[in-house]
C-alpha cells in the first residue's frame, strides 16, 4: 500500500426524486446485490475502493472492488454518480 490513510467524504448527495433512472437503479441493486461474489483481488498502488451496500429482507450486504474497470460494481457505481449528477474528470 502507498502509506496514505483513508480519505474523507468530499461530497454527500441525497437523492429524493423517484425518476425512472432512480427506480431502475434501486431495482437492480435490490435484485443483484445479494449475489455479487466477495472481493478476492489485490489492492493496487493507486486507485479507489468502490463500496456498494444495502439491506434486503433485513440482511445487510456489502460488496467492494479496488478500482473496477468493468463489471456490475463499476456499472452500478457509475449509475449512482449519474443520477446524483456528479461529474468527475477521472474515475478510478
Amino acid at each position: 500500500q502507498s502509506g496514505f490513510g483513508f480519505g474523507q467524504i468530499e461530497q454527500e448527495v441525497t437523492i429524493t426524486n423517484q425518476s425512472a433512472a432512480v427506480a431502475a437503479l434501486i431495482t437492480d441493486l435490490d435484485q443483484r446485490l445479494p449475489f455479487v461474489p466477495e472481493f478476492n483481488g489485490d489492492f493496487g498502488p493507486d486507485g479507489a475502493m468502490w463500496m456498494i451496500d444495502g439491506v434486503k429482507d433485513e440482511k445487510y450486504y456489502i460488496v467492494h472492488r479496488w478500482t473496477p474497470e468493468s463489471g456490475w460494481v463499476r456499472d452500478i457505481g457509475l449509475r449512482f454518480l449519474n443520477v446524483a449528477n456528479i461529474q468527475e474528470k477521472k474515475i478510478y
